[in-house]
């Protein structure tokens, strides 16, 4: 800014001077210019400047210096003004951000009572039992089962703390973000072993599911909220061209929240910083088979908005069961966003329209994954097995239906078999950093999974690797035999496939011999093997191994119901045709990914796809792009949240239309005053073509007839006698 006015400042000076045929020496200038008018300046400003020759020395001696300079210098200039705001802003964050300290209790850092969940059991009704999919490991005192009054009371509490909160400016906003950010950041690994330990996901998904995701979206609120939810200027229309057209987003109030298990950090943290970003407070209901994590979450959400100054009641976590979430549907929220399956989605749909309570719906996926002939399979293939496994393939937006070109279709398999026989599944724990797979969160899920490649095997279907119900093994030299807590286990837990099913073995006392006994027991029946890499560790949890299944078709299920499970269902197909129609042959529509070596051809393919959500030569990339919104079509749902879309989803979005000039205001003309007058109706219609009309002849005709309404009797359009 300096620069500028300084060179704006040298170009005005070096100006030619007034005085005919005459160069002023500096020393007379102040004395012609103040008796000789004529001789004025055209610049006020010039002219004071030239009354001091100090600072006409000081612009030459500058002139001079900028033009020494080069451009090099000029481009340092500005990497250093770059420089300092970065450091500016480095030391802003970092020392005037406070650091919250919330760390785990013993109970949540051993992360085990002692206990075992028995598989099948039913849940309670008044609690909500809290153990660890991979191992079955209680984890600690249940969490309440919240009622309907319960739920109502947190949602009144959060009204109240959004009253006090809607009044907060952009500045401490973004402050709160900030400390919840320093948070994500510092305590990393915390975040992510809770999160492991409650989901089953491996630390690396975790990391990359959970905390990157986090960080990437408050990144974006930072940089672009601000932006997006001040007033927007609006075109005001040919009649209204003197009146000013502005959009504006008021907080909608208490947002709610229904969120699944999957990913337990990211769910809660996901709305939580748009909403208070936007000014809302929000009550959020944590799923059921994962709400154990939302202790230590919870605990960190308290402790960020105290830090900022904001109230601890904005944001309300709910544990329960369907009571509860319907309690957040219809119980006070101004609006409603649920993550789940299309069948609970409908039930959200159903109990909001007793209050007329808007939901947002992002309900199930089943992302088709397109590989062309000319797709780079070394980048394609990582991706494709990234996409179906990752979280041992419990993604929205996950890929399970494959599509690949059959010149490629061999190469494709080869490779993406030789890969998953190397995976290593496990307790995401025990190994954490080198498990590939987890555990299934849902207690039934591999169950439900392996009735999808059991239909499909019967239909055709060829499994390449995996795709059986996992026996459960134990290698005797890792074992305790004095321990009562595997004792216990191997007595009530110790289960294996019979024809599909699950069934419960009773065993005696775990000993060294009985343990090699049923060890001998199991290689004489010729089990199935265990999952890759998993032969020396006790599998106790809910597990299905990743299988890849060939020959595919869409009559089977595994092609139409969603999975959820770490299954890759490859399709070959002849043409790019062939792909679009396959892909579009569903009832999901949430997101799709296509390879190609020609990225107009990618392009060009994913326009074709029916669905919300498109990423070309990279799988599920529109999610990093926080700017962008995320949600589907059919019974993926609809609406939006994240990116521009859905942080403005979280506010009332209120048309203001104000006088653009102080002296022109609207009045009601004449004809239209009550009561009106025979001239009203052709005032009307003069207006209409005077405006509107698709040229400057219409628009003329227009001006002349809104004229002649004045002048002369008009016509009933109804007989067409003059009035």
């Amino acid at each position: 800014v300096v620069v500028v006015v300084v060179v704006v400042v040298v170009v005005m000076l070096d100006a030619d001077c007034a005085c005919p045929d005459v160069t002023c020496p500096p020393c007379v200038r102040k004395v012609v210019y103040k008796h000789v008018p004529a001789l004025v300046r055209r610049s006020v400003l010039i002219d004071f400047l030239r009354d001091f020759p100090k600072v006409e020395r000081l612009v030459n001696d500058t002139t001079t210096a900028l033009e020494d300079l080069a451009w090099v210098d000029f481009v340092i200039a500005a990497l250093t003004v770059v420089l300092a705001i970065a450091v500016y802003r480095s030391v802003e964050n970092y020392f005037f951000v406070p650091s919250i300290a919330v760390g785990l209790t013993e109970e949540e850092r051993k992360g085990k009572t002692g206990k075992k969940w028995m598989p099948n059991a039913t849940f309670p009704t008044d609690t909500v039992p809290c153990y660890d999919p991979g191992s079955l490991d209680i984890l600690g005192p249940d969490v309440p089962a919240m009622t309907r009054v319960e739920v109502e009371e947190k949602i009144r509490l959060a009204a109240k703390a959004q009253k006090e909160w809607a009044k907060s400016n952009w500045k401490q906003r973004k402050f709160l973000l900030k400390i919840i950010r320093k948070f994500v950041i510092e305590n990393q690994d915390d975040i992510c072993v809770v999160s492991a330990r409650d989901s089953g996901k491996p630390l690396v998904d975790a990391a990359f599911g959970e905390v990157i995701t986090t960080l990437e979206k408050i990144r974006w609120l930072l940089r672009e909220g601000v932006r997006w939810l001040k007033p927007e200027r609006r075109s005001s229309g040919a009649m209204m061209f003197y009146k000013k057209a502005t959009l504006e987003f008021h907080p909608v109030g208490v947002m709610g929240a229904i969120v699944p298990w999957n990913y337990p950090f990211h769910n809660v943290f996901n709305p939580l910083v748009a909403n208070v970003f936007a000014g809302n407070a929000l009550v959020v209901k944590v799923s059921e088979h994962a709400s154990w994590s939302s202790q230590y979450y919870g605990r960190a959400i308290k402790a960020c908005l105290k830090a900022a100054g904001a109230p601890e009641d904005l944001v309300q976590i709910v544990t329960g069961y369907g009571e509860a979430g319907e309690a957040i549907v219809n119980g006070g929220c101004q609006k409603v966003v649920f993550v789940g399956s299309t069948t609970v989605g409908r039930l959200v749909m159903k109990s909001a329209a007793k209050t007329l309570t808007p939901v947002v719906l992002e309900l199930g996926g089943k992302d088709a994954f397109i590989v062309c002939e000319d797709a780079n399979l070394n980048q394609c293939v990582p991706m494709a097995l990234r996409g179906a496994f990752q979280s041992c393939g419990q993604n929205c937006a996950g890929a399970e239906r494959f599509y690949v070109h059959e010149k490629v279709y061999d190469e494709f398999v080869s490779r993406v078999i030789a890969t998953a026989k190397q995976l290593r599944q496990g307790h995401a724990l025990k190994k954490p950093l080198t498990t590939d797979c987890g555990a299934m969160c849902m207690p039934n899920q591999a169950k439900a999974v392996h009735a999808l490649i059991e239909d499909a095997k019967s239909k055709g279907a060829t499994v390449a690797v995996g795709g059986y119900l996992p026996r459960i093994t134990v290698n005797a030299d890792d074992v305790d035999e004095d321990s009562e807590e595997f004792g216990n286990w191997f007595e009530e837990n110790v289960i294996e496939p019979v024809k599909g099913q699950i069934e419960q073995i009773t065993g005696s006392p775990l000993t060294r011999e009985s343990l090699k006994k049923e060890l001998q027991q199991q290689t004489a029946a010729n089990v199935k093997p265990t999952p890759p890499g998993a032969t020396k560790e006790l599998l106790t949890g809910q597990f299905y191994p990743p299988t890849v299944l060939l020959n595919v078709t869409h009559d089977m299920k595994i092609m139409k119901e969603e999975v959820f499970g770490p299954v890759l269902s490859i399709c070959k197909v002849k043409s790019d045709e062939e792909a679009i129609r396959l892909a579009n042959d569903c009832e999901f529509g949430l997101g799709s990914n296509v390879f190609a070596g020609s990225k107009k051809r990618a392009e060009k393919l994913g326009q074709q796809l029916e669905t919300g959500m498109t990423s070309v030569n990279d799988f599920c990339s529109t999610y990093m792009a926080q700017s962008l919104p995320f949600g589907g079509v059919k019974e993926s749902g609809f609406d939006r949240f994240a990116g521009v879309e859905g942080l403005r989803g979280c506010c009332v979005p209120k048309s203001v239309v104000v006088d653009r000039f102080p002296l022109i205001k609207t009045d009601i003309p004449p004809p239209l005053q009550y009561p009106v007058k025979p001239n009203a109706f052709a005032f009307c219609k003069s207006l209409c073509r005077m405006f509107f009309g698709g040229s400057l002849f219409e628009n003329a005709r227009g001006l002349a007839q809104l004229i002649g309404c004045f002048i002369w009797a008009q016509k009933n359009p109804v007989n067409g006698k003059k009035c």
